[in-house]
């Protein structure tokens, strides 16, 4: 089993191309934002290590956590940020190891990992090859003004806390170009493919 990580700043649709995957048979995909996200959930297992770590205040009336309220406290305090972090990125990974098992016993034939800190976390020491999604910047501001209603300030104060271009490029294997439309994407994602024999023409 063919194991890619996949990677890139926010905004530059890392989703786009592990949604390519989703649709293929042959393979499995792991998204650490979402894992993250239901690992988190009322009753999950990072839930009350969060609330013990970060008190009562980011619970909502009906128990979930207020994951905005969150985002604000550790945005800009590392040490609250490291904190957050050392208790759910073993969770995600216990959970993406697991994953990768099963898919083994599955007969899956790749088995894809996408997060926007793959590097950072240490994922790419058991992945195959690892492809750094691409955009412009304008293009990344423009979707997530779009998608998640944000300024262009807010836009770029996360896009200036996440790695640059040059050292994505330096720390992955492959770069995957997403300044077109999806058709175009897709045909970069399948020539790769096939020069790692893993798509048959």
């Amino acid at each position: 089993m063919f194991v890619l990580g996949v990677t890139g700043g926010i905004g530059s649709g890392k989703s786009e191309v592990t949604g390519y995957f989703l649709d293929h048979p042959d393979a499995s995909v792991c998204q650490a934002d979402s894992i993250g996200a239901e690992l988190q959930k009322k009753g999950g297992p990072a839930y009350a290590p969060i609330v013990r770590a970060f008190g009562e205040d980011i619970v909502c009336e009906d128990g979930t956590l207020d994951r905005k309220k969150l985002a604000s406290i550790v945005f800009n305090d590392p040490e609250q940020l490291e904190t957050l972090d050392d208790i759910v990125h073993p969770l995600v990974e216990n959970y993406i190891q697991s994953k990768m098992v099963t898919s083994r016993k599955e007969g899956k034939r790749i088995f894809v990992v996408e997060s926007a800190i793959l590097i950072e976390v240490g994922y790419k020491q058991f992945c195959d090859e690892v492809w750094f999604v691409k955009a412009p910047e304008s293009t990344r501001i423009r979707r997530l003004k779009e998608a998640r209603n944000m300024t262009q300030k807010q836009a770029l104060a996360v896009m200036n806390r996440q790695m640059s271009d040059a050292e994505y490029e330096k720390n992955c294997d492959y770069t995957i170009k997403n300044n077109a439309d999806l058709e175009t994407l897709f045909k970069r994602i399948e020539k790769r493919l096939r020069q790692l024999h893993l798509l048959e023409d």
